[in-house]
């Protein structure tokens, strides 16, 4: 073969290899990712069924106890009517009893039902671990934050085990902050943001749930502070537009609003305020993912 057809059929080849490298896809490096790491998906997803099994218990809790507060106080009106009442309607002690069976099989199922939650919450907290596990082994991890992601955890499963509710409420949230700055070491800084918008108004419910726990009024206006600043990063994050400008300031308004509540600690105000800058955030996130 003459040197011409030989140097015909190398620039043959070497365009056949170039053109295979220009369909591969290129390396993703850890400094410019596309997505997040599938085992931090999982890790966050793991905490969200945690926090939905521990949120649907706090429910039924509460239902028993408006069940229950809701019997002694018809209790106590029937005994004092009864001196006054010497007739009753034909059958309607019969329809009392039928209505207070039915009450207590009510309440009966939501305590079965309590109990299968927290048995399936120690089978979610191992998963929780083997998705950590997983993640750390991929990932490099600063030493300190690694530290205080493996207490909550233990917190966490040791809180579960003892069926502890809101201290196993208040540990996953601050768990999740801790996520929250993985999500920044991956370049999500909005991502990141809106998790803790959220755990921050969360823990604000969780606190003022705790039966005689004291307020520390300084850490609240603190919180205050925080959530007005995140909320001050993402608007110079998110692409300028009437749609997110509107959803800002309706934010700004629940936190101020929820602010306020907490300033006269008034509980159930609290947990509507804080519900509804919940639904405020979750908006404005939905909005972005949107545009």
């Amino acid at each position: 073969m003459s040197s011409k057809k030989l140097l015909i059929v190398l620039i043959i080849i070497s365009s056949l290899f170039q053109m295979t490298g220009c369909e591969r896809e290129p390396e993703e490096t850890p400094d410019n990712q596309s997505s997040l790491p599938t085992s931090l998906l999982r890790v966050n997803g793991s905490k969200e069924e945690i926090v939905a099994k521990l949120e649907e218990i706090d429910s039924m809790i509460e239902e028993i106890e408006k069940s229950e507060e809701k019997e002694f106080e018809e209790g106590e009106a029937q005994e004092e009517g009864a001196e006054e009442r010497e007739v009753e309607e034909e059958g309607a002690e019969e329809r009392e009893v039928e209505e207070e069976g039915a009450e207590e099989e009510e309440k009966k199922e939501k305590v079965n039902r309590i109990q299968e939650l927290w048995a399936e919450l120690e089978e979610e907290v191992k998963e929780l671990h083997q998705n950590w596990n997983q993640y750390e082994s991929e990932e490099s991890v600063e030493q300190l934050r690694l530290a205080r992601l493996e207490e909550e955890l233990n917190s966490l499963t040791e809180a579960i085990a003892e069926e502890q509710l809101i201290p196993a409420l208040l540990t996953i949230n601050q768990f999740d902050l801790e996520i929250a700055e993985l999500y920044y070491s991956h370049n999500f800084e909005i991502e990141g943001r809106f998790k803790k918008l959220r755990a921050h108004i969360r823990k604000i419910i969780y606190q003022h749930r705790l039966v005689d726990s004291s307020k520390d009024e300084l850490s609240e206006l603190e919180m205050n502070d925080k959530l007005l600043a995140l909320i001050s990063k993402l608007e110079n994050d998110l692409i300028n537009g009437e749609r997110i400008e509107q959803k800002i300031i309706e934010l700004r308004k629940a936190i101020k609003d929820l602010a306020e509540a907490v300033s006269q600690q008034r509980t159930e105000v609290i947990e509507v305020k804080a519900e509804l800058a919940l639904a405020r955030v979750n908006e404005l996130e939905e909005l972005h993912e949107g545009d």
